[in-house]
């Protein structure tokens, strides 16, 4: 995996995550805002999301929502790719088109939203000819496309409960700052137990919500976990339309916080490197079922402290 979003890790990007590419590909800055840009991944039909650092990466094949900002709404639903963005954080997006491909088929672009530094924070790859048509369209736009601005939202009020609020608290992850929740109560839980942790949501059949956290980006899902596989260090965690990479032996910290949901107080599980930056959140996002919100806060309460 590779890190897109930390300029001291560099040294561990691929050439091309870096902005380096020695494969002959042909990248492109594009025109087009970032609103733009956005508007043009929600008419794809069938693209292929993928937001990553050095211990998780998200691939989620389906059909874009309308991205988020701090302080806007925030909605989980299958089948559609839900990402929350730091605008400010945000400087453009390029378009990477590989030197060839095989006989007989099309070359799969790459389009990068890219952050301050200039590496990609979240990547599109369009599965389908007419969705490489409209990101290829991109290159070309003299003017704007329709539609509302890509912004920031003016902050939000308190929801006003003793218990701080759970996308409050995703949208300080997200902006790297703690200005609305500070010093939470939590617990620090055994890193080792994630695996034994989303095991167990799989063989019981408990939808989990899942984000994965790069420099400007926070790319979140809400499923049933089908599947798990491990390989070399990495466990594979499949849902119906996405699958999660991660190393666990790389989550230097977990953390366990109470936060106000849709349901009342839920638990939310953070995941840091070893270098304190967020990397994934594992919770449950809206409104769920009250048999699923019981059963993960029974699994939740049930996690060891570390010691």
């Amino acid at each position: 995996m590779t890190d897109a979003a930390t300029p001291e890790d560099e040294g561990q990007l691929s050439p091309c995550a870096a902005g380096r590419c020695e494969h002959r590909c042909s990248v492109r800055r594009l025109p087009a805002s970032i609103g733009d840009v956005l508007r043009a991944l929600t008419l794809l039909d069938h693209p292929a999301a993928i937001t990553e650092n050095r211990v998780a990466r998200l691939t989620q094949v389906a059909a874009y929502a309308d991205a988020g900002v701090p302080d806007g709404p925030f909605q989980v639903e299958p089948g559609w790719v839900s990402l929350r963005l730091h605008p400010e954080a945000l400087t453009g997006a390029m378009l990477v088109d590989p030197p060839h491909a095989l006989p007989g088929e099309a070359p799969m672009p790459e389009l990068r939203l890219c952050g301050a530094d200039g590496r990609p924070v979240h990547r599109c790859h369009p599965l389908l000819p007419e969705d490489r048509l409209v990101i290829d369209g991109l290159a070309r736009l003299d003017g704007q496309l329709p539609g509302s601005q890509f912004d920031a939202y003016p902050g939000s009020a308190s929801v006003g409960s003793d218990v701080p609020d759970q996308l409050q608290r995703m949208d300080d992850l997200l902006t790297w700052t703690t200005a609305r929740t500070p010093y939470l109560p939590h617990w620090h839980i055994e890193s080792n137990v994630l695996v034994d942790v989303i095991e167990h949501a799989c063989s019981v059949g408990l939808p989990l919500g899942i984000a994965v956290f790069s420099d400007a980006a926070m790319h979140a899902i809400q499923d049933t976990v089908q599947s798990v596989a491990h390989a070399a260090g990495i466990m594979a965690v499949g849902t119906e339309e996405a699958i999660l990479e991660l190393r666990p032996s790389a989550v230097q910290h977990c953390l366990m916080l109470r936060l106000h949901g849709p349901h009342g107080p839920t638990s939310s599980l953070e995941l840091y490197d070893a270098a304190d930056r967020r990397v994934a959140l594992i919770s449950q996002f809206g409104i769920v079922g009250e048999d699923v919100h019981d059963a993960w806060e029974r699994l939740a309460e049930s996690l060891p402290e570390l010691i």
